[in-house]
Parts: structure tokens; sequence; C-alpha cells
């Protein structure tokens, strides 16, 4: 039985959960799976009905989290915290939390680490992780994966960034993203990262579809959607500015002109910040009454499967796009814009129409094809449905990674 440690530090909730969650689902019985959670870890209750007997959470203790926006005020106080980090980033924090980890995986008995980051750089924990567990155990047996494309550092940082993906690079065996289009952003910004030690798979999912099914046969649909209008427009994504809440927001003010009867559900995790300026931003285009803001959900599928269309509206910073492939997987169209690995996810199955992200115009005529077309809707649907079960199962996905070990399969 091989001993396999899935490391990684979040603080808000989002596609890195549905991948944990669908990657330890259906993981093989033959190993040991231990998942290392920051103890703040805000998505921890959701690992708690995971069908995986030989998998088990452990905690470590985030010291870092006295530095998290969430924790303060915004302003004076918040720039005071975050100027402190960035000076004490490098010299203090960095080598402390090596120190912590190195001591931590010397002491374990795993064999394989495979750390999973948000982004990139995004979390020193997750970046450290890699190169603790190099120097305490082998550079061949660590996986990193990265779930989102590289940011460039400030000026100030360069060279010192510059040497961090240098020696992260030699820590681990494989540098994974989630398409071949983060891949290519990798190479291109991120010098350190070579072609050869790059690799990219494909999220992949459980079939909720069945799942849902059951559900809806059990009568346990969401009392938030007991009320829900239709036809609804669906957006699953987090508040952060380049989800593009406020392109989607100027494109469904035009497709009221057309179809006054539509409501739009946006579902997601964010800062205060951040949900109160789409708040204020849905009052300012007289929108109140026909747009609805939801919280995060680990199930958000009965308001997929009865959805009109999903959409995402992404701006900037999208190498995959998870609701994608849930959505096909319960035969919703979709309408995206062309960032990142969006195109690549859909291909050319014709599961989705693809906008310039530039064209509120475009994106609203696109909506509109499937509110006024059931037709459409189902033929998007359909092969969309088809294009998931072929590319983007849970299986598909948890294979690929194991391969990586080079470990072998029943």
């Amino acid at each position: 039985m091989a001993k396999f440690a899935i490391f990684t530090e979040g603080s808000l909730r989002g596609g890195v959960d549905t991948f944990l969650r669908n990657l330890i689902g259906s993981w093989t019985k033959d190993d040991d799976l231990t998942l290392l959670l920051n103890h703040n870890y805000i998505g921890l209750a959701g690992f708690n009905d995971i069908d995986c007997s030989n998998s088990k959470v452990r905690l470590w203790k985030n010291f870092l989290m006295i530095f998290y926006r969430r924790n303060y005020p915004e302003k004076f106080g918040a720039r005071i915290i975050r100027l402190i980090y960035r000076i004490l980033y490098y010299p203090i924090l960095t080598p402390i939390v090596f120190i912590q980890l190195f001591c931590h995986f010397k002491r374990s008995d795993y064999e394989y680490l495979l750390v999973v980051n948000g982004g990139h750089p995004g979390s020193l924990y997750c970046r450290v992780a890699a190169i603790a567990w190099a120097a305490s155990k082998s550079s061949k047996t660590c996986v990193y994966s990265v779930h989102n494309v590289p940011k460039k550092p400030p000026q100030f940082a360069e060279y010192i960034e510059s040497c961090f993906d240098a020696l992260l690079s030699r820590s681990c065996k494989k540098l994974v993203t989630v398409s071949k289009s983060a891949a290519n952003e990798f190479e291109s910004t991120a010098g350190h990262f070579k072609s050869w030690k790059l690799s990219y798979i494909h999220n992949g999912i459980k079939d909720i579809a069945i799942e849902t099914s059951l559900l809806a046969k059990s009568m346990k649909a969401p009392e938030t959607f007991i009320d829900l209008p239709n036809p609804y427009i669906l957006i699953l994504a987090t508040f952060e500015p380049r989800k593009g809440h406020k392109f989607l927001l100027d494109a469904f003010r035009e497709v009221l002109k057309s179809r006054p009867d539509a409501t739009l559900l946006m579902m997601g995790d964010g800062t205060k910040e951040q949900i109160s300026e789409i708040k204020d931003y849905v009052t300012r285009l007289g929108l109140d009454q026909h747009v609805q803001i939801l919280p995060f959900s680990d199930d958000p599928y009965f308001y997929l499967e009865y959805a009109a269309v999903c959409v995402s509206a992404s701006q900037e910073s999208e190498p995959f796009g998870l609701t994608l492939i849930e959505a096909m997987a319960l035969s919703t169209p979709l309408v995206i814009t062309d960032v990142g690995g969006m195109p690549e996810v859909v291909s050319d199955s014709g599961a989705a129409r693809i906008c310039n992200k530039d064209d509120k115009s475009k994106f609203a005529r696109y909506i509109l094809v499937y509110l006024n077309s059931k037709t459409e809707r189902q033929l998007s649907g359909a092969l969309g449905r088809k294009h998931f079960l072929k590319h983007f199962t849970a299986d598909i996905m948890t294979k690929k990674y194991k391969q990586l070990y080079e470990v072998n399969f029943d």
C-alpha cells in the first residue's frame, strides 16, 4: 500500500475544494491517503462525506493566519498588516514555514506528495511544502499542481522570486497545470519551469447527473431553490474582479430588454468587500428585482441542472473553469468568454457559445439564444454531456495523476 500525502492551504471555497473532493473520492482503495489542510481551512466540512475509507484528514497549524485580510478591517488596518507581511515574507516567514514543514515531513511515513496550490505564487505554505519535502524526502516523489496562471511578481521581488521558482522547479518531479493554455503561460512567464518539467491534466468530477437525479426523486431541493423564478441564468464563481461579474451584469441588462422575465442567479464565495461591491453595482444598474446573490454551495447541482444557461464571464486568469464541466455533466448549455483555458475545455464540442471578453452585446445575444429556444438548450446540453463523459470524469483525472508517480494500477 503506497502512502500519499496531499497538501494544500485555502482561505476561500471554490474550485480547489471541488478538485480535491473528486480526486480523493475516485482514488483507488489500495493506497493510504492523508489530506493535509491548514487548521482554519474554510471548506473543511466538505470533506466529511467523501466515500473513501482509506483517506484521512490531518490539520496543520497555519501561523500566517494573522496576516489574512479577512481578520482585519479594510483601509488603514489592512494596509498596515499587508505592509508588515511583505517586509517579513522572505527573511522571516519563509524560513519559519520551511522549518515547520521540514520537521513534519521528516517525522512522517508518507512516500509521495501532491501539493495543490490555488495560484502562482499563491500560497507560501504550498510553495515551501514542495521545497521542504525535497529536502526531507526526495524531489522525485513530489508533484506540484497549480490551479491558476502565474502572476508576475512586483519589480522589487523579481530576482528573489526567480530564485524561489528555480528552487521549486528542482524540488518537484512535475509541475502540473489544469490546461494546455496554463502550461504555456508557465513556460513563457515563469522561466525556470521548462517544457519537460511541465504537464497538464484537465480537472475531472464525478458524474453528478446521477447524484442530482437521486436527490430530485427524494425531494431534497435546497430551500432557496424552491421559489426560484424561471427562466434563470446562473454563474458559479468567487466574487473576485477577474471573474467578470460586472461585465455579466452589463450584458444582463441588455438581456432584460428582450426578456424582462429573466433572473440572474450569482453563487460564490468572496470577501465582504467583494460581495458588497457587486451588490452596489446591481443597485446602481437598477437590477435588484432581477438579480439574486447566494453564498457558495458545495453542491449547487440543483441550480445548475434547471438553469436555462450557465455562464462564465471571466476577464483574466481563468486556466480551466470547473463550472464548465459541471454544467456539461448536467446537460446545461454554456455561454463563456474567450479567456484562458475555457475555449480549450469546451473545444469544438458544441456545448457552448464563446464570446470575446469585451463584447457585452454579443454575450447578451448568446444568452438570449438559450433563453428563447428549448431546442438550442437541449442540443447544446446533449453535446456537452457527451463531451464530459469522454474527457472530464474524476476517474480519468485521478488515473492521470497517479501515472505521474509511476504507480501501478490494478
